[in-house]
């Protein structure tokens, strides 16, 4: 269970202070798939990278599994942090290493045994779908090839949650389709819970049991899918859903 309880964060530019989250509250069940909607601008890459711990709300908390990661510190956030897997949207591999390495890499960092590391990153490889690419370097693959190495080094550790920023927007339909059914294995194999921000309501809808939509902020609609897409309430979602069908 991961609980988002008054979440709030401001930024601070060269002329005034920007609040790009304010009082932001989500309960996501363990193992759910969970979307959060919304357009450019709107504060889901802040809310993700707080969910991760990489970035420290200004009030509120993040609960994972009944702790809060903002009373962890030090070596222990380190260890806590691979209980989550992100996946942003620049994908962000190591261009200078082949498939095996870039998902060997996290293992690398926490030490594991050679043993550990050449078994896991095999199983991950088999399990999204590119063990005939494990010794090609980034640049010698596709887009959607690239997103599924991203994919595995994120679980590379045997994460809880896995985050993921617009995993398909630079995919093409097809490609977006393959690596959405993927995501649905690996929830379904692994148990493992998925928070998913996306612009694309197509792929809200395609995936998403659960969604919360941000404007400017403030999250203005959740629930499941289906009650958000069929009965939105807010003139912004109505219009948004309308622009769908």
């Amino acid at each position: 269970m991961i609980k988002i309880k008054s979440i709030s964060k401001s930024f601070v530019n060269k002329k005034s202070v920007v609040k790009v989250l304010d009082d932001i509250n989500l309960e996501v069940d363990s193992g759910d798939i969970y979307g959060i909607l919304g357009l450019s601008g709107a504060g889901k890459t802040t809310l993700l990278r707080i969910i991760s711990g990489l970035e420290k709300p200004d009030v509120g908390e993040v609960i994972i599994d009944g702790i809060n990661i903002n009373d962890i510190i030090g070596k222990n956030l380190r260890n806590f942090k691979k209980n989550i897997g992100v996946v942003f949207q620049g994908i962000n591999l190591l261009m200078q290493k082949n498939v095996y390495d870039n998902i060997a890499f996290p293992l690398e960092i926490d030490k594991a045994s050679k043993d550990v590391v050449d078994s896991r990153v095999k199983e991950l490889c088999n399990l999204v779908g590119i063990m005939d690419k494990i010794d090609l370097y980034p640049a010698q693959l596709s887009g959607g090839q690239c997103q599924r190495v991203a994919i595995a080094r994120a679980l590379a550790c045997n994460p809880k949650v896995l985050l993921l920023d617009e995993v398909t927007s630079a995919l093409d339909p097809f490609t977006t389709k393959q690596v959405l059914n993927l995501l649905k294995e690996i929830n379904t194999r692994l148990n493992v819970t998925i928070i998913i921000i996306t612009h694309n309501i197509k792929v809200a809808k395609s995936i998403c049991n659960h969604i919360a939509v941000v404007e400017g902020g403030k999250i203005i609609e959740k629930g499941t899918i289906e009650e958000v897409a069929s009965n939105p309430q807010s003139d912004f979602c109505k219009i948004l859903f309308a622009g769908d069908e």
